[in-house]
């Protein structure tokens, strides 16, 4: 008897963690889907800790962002499905094993699956690849400089702008 309690426990703290990973803040619900095989998710490389951190940012700024561009009654789903951060590590260089080296050809993206709802009616949604191939080349906003995903969060901001609207209520 003991034991099946043991069992019914393990399997309570265990299920969670088969989900993929989601939070529900207002309007605006993101889900990652299966990132531990996400292309890059995290500044240097694979790790657990880091890659969990890096993807709460990008969950907590697409709440954020997205959920200024809905109306009153609109709710919006993301799946992030990939995530290819800006620049690559080298971990060959001893000096700089961990350090992101950014060029033209590493440039940021997401492979995302969204839906928009308007009064729990499905108004819009598909499956798109966002990328920012002029990463280095464009103006950023002053409020990202010191940004650790400041590439990443330029890249979504003009995707929100773009596929969302063009007047965020704040």
């Amino acid at each position: 008897m003991r034991g099946l309690k043991y069992l019914l426990v393990l399997a309570a703290v265990a299920a969670p963690l088969a989900l993929p990973v989601a939070a529900k803040a207002g309007p605006v619900e993101v889900v990652f889907v299966n990132p531990n095989k996400f292309h890059d998710a995290s500044p240097s490389g694979f790790s657990g800790k880091e890659r969990d951190s890096t993807l709460n940012e990008i969950r907590v700024f697409l709440e954020k962002k997205a959920a200024a561009y809905l109306r009153p009654g609109q709710s919006l789903k993301i799946e992030v499905l990939d995530v290819d951060l800006a620049g690559r590590t080298e971990p060959w260089n001893v000096r700089l094993p961990d350090v992101r080296i950014m060029r033209d050809i590493d440039s940021p993206s997401m492979k995302v699956r969204y839906v928009l709802e308007e009064n729990a009616m499905v108004s819009d949604g598909g499956e798109e690849r966002i990328s920012d191939m002029s990463y280095l080349w464009g103006v950023r906003p002053a409020r990202y400089e010191g940004d650790r995903l400041k590439y990443e969060k330029v890249m979504l901001d003009k995707w929100l702008r773009k596929r969302f609207g063009t007047a965020a209520k704040n």
